[in-house]
């Protein structure tokens, strides 16, 4: 049979035969061994003395007269020595002879030998024996892991020949271990050096391997059953593998033995291009669509650029060894890189120009990182590289400990809680216990004989079980409230079926008006290559098999289904939902480029049997930052960025939205909101510290130091803070200040408004109180050892289950509140004291659905509101109607981008590559900037910014610069909130939110500066207050039109949370809290 070829180049060099490799490394060989030279006839045994990359990075191997390799030098110029027995000349210790700039002589392992020379010990450089060996006829009868596990071998001669030795050899027949795994082997060989294995494990499960005459495997046949095969070249090269679908993956090589093509099952291949033999560089890849990304590289084979498939460019200098020191981006920005020695990074210089500084300790394990303001991360490891304490800029300080097997077994955390961790021998995680007070929280978990995870046991210990099949696939979850999750397989072990199983019948509670709930299957169809084509949701029909889905009579019933198609690149390009009879319900699709990113989102829905239908568009630079995104209205949405993607600034068409001034580690420290500037302050470990709100017009200084280059006056380490927070003036609109503890929760929060709040927290991280200036707002939390809220009464009870507060992990009645659920856990129905009652229906796929609230009325009859839910083929939620009319939401990916209702929009602008709020825009029509934001900052050539005055909306810019040239004290003569444009259309208004550190939004300003809502919140995010009432910048209400303010309705709440107001629910895009 013809062999492998190896694209290799042999060569001699002096007395020395070179083996150039296909990765350019070579290795040189030198001559033949003089103790023991080579008879006539006889080949020659040449030692390999050095190892090269094409840059001259090398590794050099020093041997004695009896062929034992003693030192091994590298060019970071470490030199390694080799230890070995003086009788059996057996390795005994590689130690580190001398290291590199910065490291420090040690042992590196240590090797005890048996009597016999046989390996019996390893030894850490900590003194830890790791492993240990037992011997049977010269073969390893035993070997133990660091965990105390103890691994046993049964050996059999064999008479066949083992690939090109001749002879018998022996194999493994029986594997066990001291927990009790335990392995069968058999073995079936040809004369031709193929073959067959068949390993029966403990569990009586049989695995078949077959082997060419090559040793490569040829067919697996799994526990099951099922069968995947491949072929094979002539040259030992994959050629094909076909799964047990009968689904077939094919391929293709060059001379060299490059991959240059591989196939899937629809046809779809993807494509790669190699230099000439022996280099074998990658020139060039492509994808099914056709999207290339071609590289190029200097004489020494290092990659110096890459282009994607728009034609942006990448580029790259590199060092002598290699390493990269300048990257190019597409739009010319600058990384620079620098490197020690050893090849480890000290410094990264972003293309901003501002630099992270590494250190490292004897062990070249990280010790310092350095931000671009100074501040550093200390870590230190043991001379194993395990973490042991991580101390942030502030000082706070996580310990961890480990065990002789190097496995954590204690996590301290910087307040000195610890938590500890056991294991069983095998390494896996048994159980978790944390300190709770007086109490211990723990968490166990348990393994079956096969070592699969059966069991979890909560805190509250109720346990959650786990089932699989014969091939370690899990098949069916049983939870602690009693209902059930099946999963079903395809023979290629795809996912094509999930069967939800309620509780068992009469668990549930019984509310009138809610029937029993059946189980509900979900069918995953899937193409050739594996990609989700159609989703469909089943329910039982009549004496029907709820886990088939036949098409006969009594088969499961059809709720809905979804169809998927994709692109050759595997996007998706469509998703379309309809009903049991294929009317459309959704249908949503994407364009994308050829880099797949998306260019266009468009959304068809039915929504109350009125057609609605959304498109956007999308806009990237050469770095793949979102530049544009144009609104369904026609309107664009820009993003304007410095250095590789850091956004300066949002305009709507040209007008400015907001202009953002960034630190040196890029974190908004500036925002211009319409009248208003925000400046935001963080403390050491990068948390918001403080914020703080003033009219815009008053210019922004650049100071240095802590003040984070602002007007010392706006900084929280100035000496004045704490009265300018108490003694706040018509400068200072909103002043807010947050306090941390060491483990980072919030523990205070200073506002100018609401006055100061303090949190508390118990060892595990729980708030247990929260304190406010307003006695009315304080707050007192319990709870169970598994985390679920509880009433003070049972305080002296956490240990109990279902005393009627929590069962089942759900809370039962809380406060005066009151809970029922289903059979699948979905609660269906709240009552509130003794006056209002909801009543919640859901779909096959668990989404609110409807919702029905009954209050008592102020006669004393009862007042019944009905609100429906509807939603995508996303399961994004997209519309709510009440008996006055329809909501609808237009999405933005996952974020809520517009909601409609009427003739009224709304559209929320995000920060970027988050879900917080920056501002929100009322209307369709054009907006107008306040011309005092281009005083709050200008433009900054050193960080690339655009100057802040608009100037791709001419109508705008005139007025604009005027403007801003009257208004240069605060009170200027154009501050009002303009309604009507020259041409008088109206304006569209726009909002900015002031928002906490999470996300919360707190207050509403207008383009005037004028805060025209403000909200108040209990701990969880409860709205307790709110106010549309007009304040000015000193706190005076100020007239406003009753219409200007009735209708601000602000239902936006924590990150991704959308408030209904009906039922007190937040939407989160797939649940409700």
């Amino acid at each position: 049979m013809e062999r492998k070829s190896v694209n290799i180049v042999l060569c001699r060099e002096g007395d020395a035969s070179v083996v150039v490799t296909a990765d350019g490394v070579y290795q040189s060989f030198g001559q033949p061994s003089i103790a023991s030279p080579a008879g006539p006839g006889e080949s020659s045994i040449l030692r390999l003395q050095r190892i090269e990359d094409r840059n001259g990075n090398y590794h050099s191997l020093t041997y004695d007269t009896e062929g034992c390799l003693t030192h091994l030098a590298d060019s970071a110029g470490r030199l390694l020595e080799f230890q070995y027995t003086v009788n059996t000349r057996r390795l005994q210790r590689v130690h580190l002879q001398t290291g590199a700039p910065g490291e420090v002589a040690r042992t590196l392992v240590q090797y005890r030998n048996d009597d016999a020379g046989q390996l019996a010990e390893v030894t850490d450089p900590s003194g830890h024996v790791t492993r240990r060996f037992s011997y049977a006829r010269g073969c390893m009868a035993s070997h133990q892991l660091p965990s105390g596990l103890v691994c046993h071998y049964e050996w059999q001669e064999f008479a066949h020949r083992l690939g090109s030795r001749p002879g018998p050899h022996a194999r493994v027949v029986r594997h066990w271990t001291d927990d009790g795994e335990q392995y069968a082997l058999a073995y079936h060989l040809n004369d031709d050096g193929s073959g067959r294995t068949e390993i029966t494990d403990g569990l009586s499960r049989r695995q078949h391997w077959s082997w060419n005459a090559d040793h490569e495997i040829t067919s697996y046949t799994d526990s099951l059953g099922h069968i995947t095969t491949q072929t094979f070249s002539a040259t030992q090269q994959l050629l094909s593998q076909t799964d047990p679908l009968g689904q077939t993956t094919t391929y293709a090589y060059d001379e060299a033995g490059n991959l240059t093509a591989q196939t899937d099952p629809l046809g779809r291949t993807h494509r790669w291009r190699w230099s000439p033999a022996p280099a074998s560089l990658l020139l060039s890849t492509a994808d099914a669509a056709g999207g290339a990304w071609r590289y190029r590289y200097d004489d020494h084979g290092n990659l110096t650029a890459e282009v994607d498939p728009l034609g942006h460019t990448t580029t790259y200098a590199n060092d002598p060894r290699g390493l990269p020191t300048v990257i190019t981006d597409a739009h010319g920005g600058r990384k620079q890189l620098q490197w020690d020695t050893r090849g480890l990074l000290t410094t990264h210089t972003d293309c901003s120009g501002k630099t992270t500084r590494y250190t490292y300790d004897p062990h070249s394990h990280p010790h310092q990182e350095i931000d671009a303001l100074g501040q550093t991360t200390v870590f230190e490891h043991d001379p194993q590289g395990r973490l042991l304490q991580i101390t942030l800029p502030g000082g706070a300080a996580h310990h961890y400990r480990y065990d002789t097997a190097g496995q954590c077994v204690i996590a301290t955390d910087a307040l000195g809680h610890s938590t500890s961790y056991s294991y069983n021998l095998r390494g896996q995680l048994t159980g978790r216990s944390k300190t709770l007070g007086a109490l211990t929280s723990n968490i166990q978990l348990g393994y079956d004989a096969a070592r699969r995870l059966a069991a979890l046991v909560n805190e509250n210990r109720q346990t959650y079980q786990f089932q699989y099949d014969a091939a370690d696939r899990l098949v069916g979850e049983t939870r602690i409230d009693g209902t059930r999750q099946v999963l079903h397989y395809d023979a290629a072990s795809q996912v094509i079926g999930v069967t939800e199983h309620p509780m068992p019948k009469g668990q549930g509670d019984a509310v009138p008006g809610h029937a029993d709930v059946q189980p509900i299957h979900t069918q995953l169809v899937r193409d050739a290559a594996g990609q989700l084509v159609q989703k469909g949701i089943y329910t039982p029909g009549a004496g029907a098999d709820a886990q088939t889905a036949t098409a006969d009579a009594s088969s499961p019933v059809l709720q809905t289904r979804i169809a998927y198609a994709y692109s050759p690149t595997g996007d998706l390009l469509t998703a379309q939902q309809t009903t049991p009879l294929g009317e459309p319900l959704s249908q949503l699709t994407w364009q994308y480029d050829a880099l797949g990113q998306v260019l266009q989102e468009t959304a068809e829905h039915t929504v109350q049997g009125q057609q609605c239908s959304t498109v956007l568009h999308y806009q990237y630079d050469a770095l793949g930052n979102r530049t544009g995104t144009t609104l369904p209205d026609g309107r664009t949405l820009n993003h304007l960025y410095y250095g590789s993607g850091h956004m300066h600034q949002i305009n709507l068409d040209g007008a400015v939205l907001a202009d953002i001034e960034r630190d040196d580690l890029h974190r908004e420290v500036l925002r211009t909101q319409g009248r208003l500037a925000s400046r935001f302050a963080y403390d050491p470990v990068g948390r918001k510290a403080a914020a703080w709100v003033r009219p815009a017009m008053l210019r922004v200084g650049h100071g240095t130091g802590n003040d984070q280059r602002g007007d010392s006056r706006w900084s929280p380490y100035s000496g004045d803070w704490t009265q300018r927070l108490q003694r706040h003036n018509a400068e200072d609109t909103l002043l807010k200040r947050y306090g941390y503890d060491k483990n980072g929760e919030l523990a205070s929060v200073e506002h100018s408004q609401q006055g100061q709040t303090s949190h508390q927290y118990d060892q595990g991280g729980r708030i247990t109180h929260t304190q406010a200036s307003q006695p009315e707002r304080n707050e007192h939390f319990h709870y169970d050892l598994a985390g679920n809220r509880i009433n003070a009464l049972e305080e002296n009870t956490l240990s109990s289950q279902g005393r009627g507060w929590v069962q089942n992990n759900r809370v039962k009645v809380l406060q005066d509140k009151r809970y029922d659920y289903d059979g699948f856990g979905r609660l269906i129905r709240k009552r509130i004291g003794s006056h209002t009652e909801q009543h919640y229906r859901y779909d096959h796929q668990h989404r609110l659905t409807q919702v029905a609230v009954v209050r008592e009325g102020k006669d004393g009859q009862p007042q019944s509101q009905v609100f429906s839910y509807q939603y995508d083929a996303l399961g994004r939620r997209i519309a709510k109607t009440d008996c006055f009319g329809t909501t609808v939401f237009t999405w933005e990916g996952m974020r809520l981008l517009q909601e409609s209702r009427g003739q009224q929009t709304s559209t929320y602008i995000y920060e970027p590559g988050s879900y917080v709020l920056l501002a929100r825009i009322d209307g369709a029509n054009a907006i107008e900037p306040h011309p005092a934001a281009a005083h709050a900052l200008g433009g900054d050539a050193e960080q690339g910014k655009q100057g802040s005055v608009p100037t791709t909306n001419p109508q705008w810019a005139d007025r604009f610069n005027v403007a801003a040239a009257a208004n240069d004290e605060p009170g200027g003569s154009n501050t009002r909130n303009v309604r009507e444009g020259t041409d008088g259309e109206d304006i569209a208004q726009v909002y900015y939110f002031h928002t906490q550190p999470n996300g919360l939004p707190e207050e509403l300003s207008d383009n005037s500066g004028n805060l025209v809502w403000t909200a108040q919140y209990t701990t969880w995010g409860g709205t307790v207050r709110e106010d549309w009432q007009s304040f000015d910048s000193a706190g005076r209400p100020q007239q406003q039109l009753a219409n200007e303010t009735a209708s601000l309705h602000q239902n936006l709440r924590m990150q991704g949370q959308y408030l209904d107001r009906e039922t007190g629910l937040h939407y989160n895009t797939f649940r409700y809290y």
